[in-house]
C-alpha cells in the first residue's frame, strides 16, 4: 500500500504547473509578442522565480490595460511566490522511500532535522491536500487574468468576439474544490486506481491571496 504522500506529492506537482501554464499565458498576451517568441524569452528563464519576476515586469509597462486589472493579475503572481516554499516542500524534501512505499509519510532518516524544509508542516497530508486546492484556484485567476488582459489589448469588436470571455466565464463560474483537507487519512489505493484522489468538499469557501 502505498503512502497518500505519494499521490499528494504527483497532484502538487501537476497543480503547479498548470499554475504556471497560466502564467505563461500571461506572460505572453501581456507583451503582446507572437507566441513563438514569447516561449523563446519565457523559457529561457530556469527557474521559477525569474519567470514569475518577468512576467511582472511586462504586467507592469503593458499597455492599455487599466491599473485595476494589473494589480489583479500581480496579486495572483505574489500568491504563487507565496506558495513555493510549500511547493518545494513537496518537491524537493527527501522523502523516505521505502517509508512511502510501506504507507508512512515520513522524511529521510539520514538527514538531520536541521536540513528539513522549514515549510514543512507535520500534518503534511492536509497540508498538501490544501495546497493542491489553493494552486488550482491561483490557475483559474491567472487565466482569468489572462483573458482580461486580452479583452484589453483588443483592437475590434471581432477581435472580443474571438476571445469568447462569455463562454470563458460560464465554463469557470464555480471554482472546484479538488481535496477534503481534513481527511485524507482513509485515502486508498483502490481509490487513487479509479481516479478518486480527493472528495469534494462542502466548503466552496474563496481562496484569495493572503499577506
Amino acid at each position: 500500500m502505498y503512502s497518500p504522500m505519494c499521490y499528494l506529492i504527483g497532484a502538487v506537482t501537476i497543480a503547479w504547473n498548470a499554475a504556471h501554464e497560466q502564467l505563461f499565458r500571461l506572460f505572453w498576451v501581456a507583451s503582446g509578442l507572437p507566441k513563438e517568441a514569447a516561449e523563446a524569452i519565457f523559457f529561457s528563464i530556469k527557474s521559477d522565480s525569474g519567470q514569475r519576476e518577468i512576467t511582472r515586469s511586462i504586467i507592469l509597462c503593458s499597455e492599455k490595460v487599466p491599473q485595476e486589472h494589473k494589480s489583479y493579475a500581480l496579486e495572483w503572481i505574489d500568491f504563487m511566490g507565496k506558495k513555493s516554499g510549500e511547493r518545494n516542500a513537496a518537491i524537493h524534501t527527501m522523502w523516505d522511500g521505502q517509508g512511502l512505499i510501506d504507507g508512512k509519510t515520513v522524511s529521510s532518516r539520514e538527514i538531520s532535522e536541521k536540513h528539513i524544509n522549514k515549510k514543512l508542516s507535520k500534518n503534511a497530508i492536509n497540508q498538501f491536500g490544501s495546497l493542491i486546492n489553493e494552486l488550482f484556484r491561483a490557475t483559474l485567476e491567472l487565466s482569468k487574468a489572462a483573458k482580461i488582459f486580452e479583452i484589453c489589448k483588443a483592437e475590434t469588436i471581432e477581435d472580443v468576439k474571438k476571445i469568447n470571455a462569455d463562454g470563458f466565464l460560464e465554463q469557470h463560474s464555480q471554482v472546484p474544490r479538488f481535496a477534503e483537507i481534513n481527511n485524507f487519512e482513509s485515502f486508498t489505493l483502490q481509490q487513487a486506481e479509479k481516479g478518486n484522489f480527493y472528495q469534494v468538499s462542502d466548503d466552496q469557501s474563496d481562496i484569495s491571496p493572503q499577506e
